[in-house]
């Protein structure tokens, strides 16, 4: 599900985060301390559009701030956010006068919210029991959804980045946990052959 577009407040960052995941920033830019100063004051949050040196991405993740953390007498801060969504963006403007940081417009993507089907929630957790992992979670409640499957996996960068721009992100998912369970099956038989004396 698509949500309507709006202008939020940008924050541009080499970092990708997913919906569930949390960061500790390092806020540092005077620009940067009067954003998190403005959403904090508004119970709004804000948008940090994906870009590397080489480019600059059409998304970004939807962030609230859950704390701040530290203040430094020089007035930096550490903050801990949380990324509620992945945000689409359609237009960035680098200073939002009269501000100081910059906004993007666009749309965020509920479908990252959305519960994943049977096949999917049965490999996710398969690969939970097989990694040890599944003691820490309650299966059925709440449902999965799809990014909190995507979280399970503890995807790099790059995996993560071909998860968002999957046109079938649920493909997408199979294909990964099948790989790592495959992974993890072949590592437990090699295991087998071998007998320390």
């Amino acid at each position: 599900m698509i949500s309507q577009e709006f202008t939020a407040p940008a924050f541009p960052l080499k970092l990708l985060l997913l919906p569930g995941e949390t960061y500790v920033l390092h806020i540092y830019e005077n620009r940067y301390r009067q954003l998190v100063k403005d959403c904090i004051e508004n119970h709004a949050h804000f948008i940090m559009p994906y870009k590397t040196n080489k480019k600059f991405y059409s998304f970004g993740a939807e962030l609230r701030i859950v704390e701040i953390l530290k203040i430094y007498p020089d007035g930096r801060m550490d903050i801990l956010v949380e990324c509620v969504n992945i945000f689409h963006t359609t237009k960035f403007s680098s200073v939002l006068e009269p501000k100081l940081y910059g906004a993007v417009q666009g749309h965020t993507d509920n479908t990252f919210n959305e519960p994943v089907p049977h096949d999917l929630h049965e490999l996710a957790v398969d690969y939970l029991e097989k990694t040890g992992r599944g003691k820490d979670y309650d299966y059925f409640q709440p449902q999965f959804t799809l990014s909190r499957v995507a979280n399970f996996l503890r995807m790099n960068e790059d995996e993560k980045l071909k998860f968002i721009l999957s046109k079938n992100k649920v493909n997408y998912l199979k294909s990964l946990y099948k790989f790592k369970i495959e992974i993890i099956n072949v590592e437990k038989r090699l295991g087998n052959k071998f007998v320390f004396n």
